[in-house]
């Protein structure tokens, strides 16, 4: 489409520029489809002189290009372009790219009263959908996801129906819909399926009585009343209900009045009445005449016979005592939570019981396995080879005893001296004697002393210098840790060269406030090793060189110099120094030599801006100092537009500096950017040496001019 061609003519000296510019056609609309971004504009520029700038009116200008320009991807609207030549001639074009109307889709189902179902009966196929379809590009095509390509649809489904509509330009639009048909209202013999059980049943809706029937024989009423009744066994005595193992239902009758039934019974001879739901084969409850119960057996020997488990059950299922002879054993089981317990009063059964004895004669051992809980009550005790336990001992026990591993508060055993385990060769003895324990010797002078036929021994116990201590001692060296409180003083030492008499050279210690000392019993911080290096745990995490805090900083050694490396909670690194103070022990001043802030920026003698990655107070000396920046070489670009001579003095007078460098006040508000600075420096240097060359040229011109007017003049003069 050629939307129009502009000329431009400034003066005699200039060239016409003719503008020919054409759009996209889409169907008589330069847009495909509405909302798209497909219209393009092509321009052809005929005269002028390179190179041109173009400005488009939603875009910046842009200097080069050839003579045919095109913008694609261009939504609908207004768009216009202004082109200057080299002349500065300008020249000038505009349009109004248009756009179909947006594409709709619309589905109308049919609709059947009384319920306005689209189908008029559960799976009737007589569902219908109308399909209109506004704006775009007619003609349209169709296309449903069942894969038929008509507009409207009839002979219907209750299904999920979805059209896509492509319009003349391949613009699309889509409308889906779901149709509805009514509940089932019919029965089928073959199976039923999604049924509402409200409103769809086998019954009936009256008074009337409901009847089974087979053979034409009434098999089962279920009266209106819902009382449920068999026909077959009505008549005659009450029946109880029995089904076999095929799930036969079969009716017994018995009489409840009639009198109990007296068997024939002599010593010699068991006979039992079963129950009438029983068999001998296989009984269940049987019950004979010497009064005895039996459970699984016809003959039972004691008064309850089981031939199988007892359970016994709470309400909960989970909790139940089961008791059985398993053809072996006989075992009472527990499952469950809470305990299995023996002769416990329960706040009501709590009187009048007696002692639980077990095995009390010559009849056979005990044997206790898992967790088992003897007397646990307050004043209950228990005996062993004894009937009265002592008071005050939950175990008391009149013979020998052989034990693994014991535990207890207290042992009663009599004398004072203890052997109270010895192998047989009596060389590693176990000995208690007034309170102390010798392992390996009867005379112990400490709480605990193991002594050893190798080369160490240990030794638990006091010393003239600790309140306890632990040292061991071989032939080679000795290693001790002792722990003293005298006072306010708290301390405990790990110790080399201990003995006995004089307890031995501290290595390391600990005290009361949590401060640990490595080569120093005097540690000031939470960690000092030897007399001048500290770590101090506190709001701020630091480890120190002859500095540590005591509510201030302070010194260890006033006759040298401090240093510290500071972690605060935010991240920050602290390397500071402060010079020695003979006779005071309190830093009155910390130097600030390095901060290192959590964002990486840094700061030497002063502290980090967030604005800078380096922040100095005072001298930098280096042999190189580098930055990194783009320079401007574009200067000496054949495009590159300088200033005139005009135009630098205008700005000489007005702003009172040079081009493109920072003004003398900001440069005293926010400091030099060297970078910044630099470039401007070499920008105005270049630009300067362009414009050397190009007085060099005028001067060079002018002397050919001058040259020439010279020899006309002598010219003149001859004639």
């Amino acid at each position: 489409m050629i939307a129009g061609i502009i000329l431009s003519c400034l003066n005699v000296n200039a060239q016409m520029i003719i503008l020919q510019t054409t759009s996209s056609n889409h169907n008589g609309y330069n847009i495909s489809c509405n909302g798209g971004r497909d219209g393009e504009i092509t321009i052809t520029i005929i005269g002028g002189v390179a190179p041109y700038t173009i400005k488009w009116s939603d875009m910046l200008p842009v200097v080069g290009g050839g003579q045919i320009i095109a913008r694609p991807n261009l939504p609908a609207g207004y768009i216009a372009v202004n082109i200057t030549d080299a002349l500065n001639n300008p020249a000038s074009a505009y349009m109004t790219l248009t756009e179909p109307p947006p594409l709709n889709v619309s589905n109308t189902p049919s609709v059947y009263p009384p319920g306005n179902y689209n189908l008029s009966a559960w799976h009737s196929l007589d569902g219908s959908i109308t399909t209109t379809a506004i704006g775009g590009i007619t003609p349209y095509s169709y296309s449903w996801n069942d894969g038929v390509s008509t507009k409207d649809r009839t002979g219907l489904s209750a299904l999920f129906y979805k059209v896509i509509v492509t319009d003349y330009n391949g613009c699309t639009a889509s409308a889906s819909i779901t149709l509805t048909e009514p509940q089932r209202n019919d029965w089928r013999t073959d199976g039923n399926s999604g049924t509402d059980p409200s409103t769809q049943f086998i019954g009936t809706t009256d008074s009337s009585d409901f009847v089974f029937r087979t053979n034409n024989l009434a098999r089962l009423k279920i009266k209106s009343n819902g009382t449920l009744n068999i026909p077959s066994f009505s008549g005659g005595s009450k029946k109880i209900l029995l089904t076999d193992n095929l799930g036969n239902i079969s009716a017994f009758s018995f009489d409840e009045n009639a009198p109990p039934v007296t068997p024939n019974c002599n010593a010699n001879l068991y006979n039992y009445v079963p129950f009438v739901w029983q068999t001998n084969t296989e009984p269940v409850e049987l019950f004979d005449c010497w009064h005895r119960f039996g459970f699984g057996t016809v003959t039972p020997r004691d008064l309850i016979e089981v031939r199988s488990a007892i359970r016994l059950t709470s309400q909960d299922d989970n909790n139940y005592v089961r008791m059985l002879n398993d053809g072996g054993n006989s075992r009472i089981d527990h499952f469950g939570t809470g305990s299995l317990l023996l002769n416990y009063g329960d706040g009501i059964y709590n009187t009048g019981m007696k002692d639980v004895r077990i095995c009390t004669g010559n009849s056979g051992n005990v044997f206790l396995g898992g967790n088992n809980y003897l007397a646990p009550d307050v004043g209950k005790n228990v005996g062993i080879g004894t009937t009265s336990p002592a008071d005050g001992f939950k175990l008391d026990v009149v013979g020998n005893v052989k034990a693994s591993q014991i535990e207890a508060t207290d042992f009663l055993i009599n004398g004072n001296s203890i052997n109270l385990w010895k192998k047989v060769t009596g060389t590693n003895d176990l000995f208690y004697d007034q309170g102390n324990i010798g392992i390996g010797t009867q005379a112990s002078a400490a709480k605990l002393y193991i002594k050893n036929n190798g080369p160490a021994n240990v030794w638990i116990g006091n010393d003239v210098n600790e309140k306890s201590i632990l040292w061991t001692l071989n032939n080679n060296a000795s290693f001790g840790f002792g722990m003293k409180s005298t006072g306010s003083e708290h301390k405990g030492h790990i110790f080399k060269n201990v003995n006995h008499a004089s307890g031995g050279e501290p290595i390391m210690t600990f005290d009361g406030e949590g401060f640990f000392g490595i080569g120093t019993t005097e540690p000031k911080e939470a960690l000092q090793i030897g007399d001048l290096f500290t770590f101090h745990s506190g709001g701020s995490k630091v480890i120190g060189y002859n500095t540590y805090h005591d509510g201030v900083g302070k010194r260890m050694d006033t006759n040298k110099p401090s240093a510290l490396i500071g972690f605060d909670d935010q991240g920050t690194i602290s390397f500071k120094t402060a010079a020695a103070e003979s006779g005071n022990p309190v830093i009155t001043a910390w130097n600030n030599a390095l901060i290192i802030k959590n964002n990486g920026h840094i700061g030497i003698g002063v502290e980090p801006d967030d604005d800078w990655r380096l922040r100095v107070c005072g001298k930098i000396k280096a042999t190189e100092f580098e930055v990194s920046i783009s320079w401007c070489d574009f200067v000496f670009d054949e495009n590159y537009k300088r200033m005139s001579f005009e135009e630098q003095e205008l700005f000489y007078r007005t702003h009172k500096r040079l081009p493109y460098i920072e003004s003398g006040i900001n440069i005293e508000s926010n400091g030099l950017k060297i970078g910044q600075t630099m470039q401007g420096f070499v920008q105005n240097l270049e630009e300067t040496r362009l414009d050397v060359i190009d007085l060099y040229k005028m001067i060079k011109e002018l002397k050919e001019e001058n040259k020439l007017l010279k020899a006309e003049i002598k010219s003149i003069k001859q004639q």
